[in-house]
């Protein structure tokens, strides 16, 4: 992708280079929506079936590390870089570290051994918001525009409703 948001940032086509994004976060979240929603509903078998019936209390551990990923289907660093913004690209995964450290230790005094795994989707999260803000300051392009969600609220939900069933 990112030889392809380079060449239409050169030719001047910033809305191609989104529509080039857009396409592979919607592609990404067609696999990975359902698949994060069928190991969230059935994370303890899955966890049982992989580790023993020891770690089967470990499932909600599972579930929440599993809503990790969702902010990690897309790499926004590679859009920052491929608009010629590579220093926000960088200051996004320090922050990554030192978000994902600190709120891993800090969750772990109030949440216990959960505490990790929350950190995780907390630190990701704000991250990933970290990028769409400042993606959106260098291109001034609209909140609504930035980001495909409404493609994703529709994968999502549809890809919990296919599982509604089996909870």
């Amino acid at each position: 992708l990112l030889p392809e948001y380079v060449r239409l940032k050169q030719a001047g086509d910033i809305q191609g280079v989104f529509n080039v994004w857009h396409r592979s976060v919607r592609q990404t979240a067609v696999i990975l929506f359902p698949l994060v929603a069928f190991m969230f509903v059935f994370a303890e078998p899955f966890v049982v079936l992989m580790f023993s019936s020891k770690y089967a209390d470990s499932d909600l551990i599972f579930q929440v590390y599993i809503l990790a990923l969702l902010p990690r289907m897309t790499w926004f660093g590679f859009v920052l870089i491929g608009l010629g913004h590579k220093r926000d690209s960088a200051y996004g995964a320090v922050l990554s570290l030192i978000l994902n450290l600190g709120l891993s230790f800090a969750f772990i005094y109030a949440f216990g051994i959960l505490g990790p795994a929350l950190g995780t989707v907390v630190s990701e999260s704000l991250v990933a918001g970290y990028y769409l803000v400042r993606i959106r300051s260098v291109t001034g392009i609209g909140w609504s525009a930035i980001f495909p969600w409404l493609a994703l609220f529709r994968l999502g939900l549809a890809s919990g409703l296919a599982l509604a069933p089996s909870v």
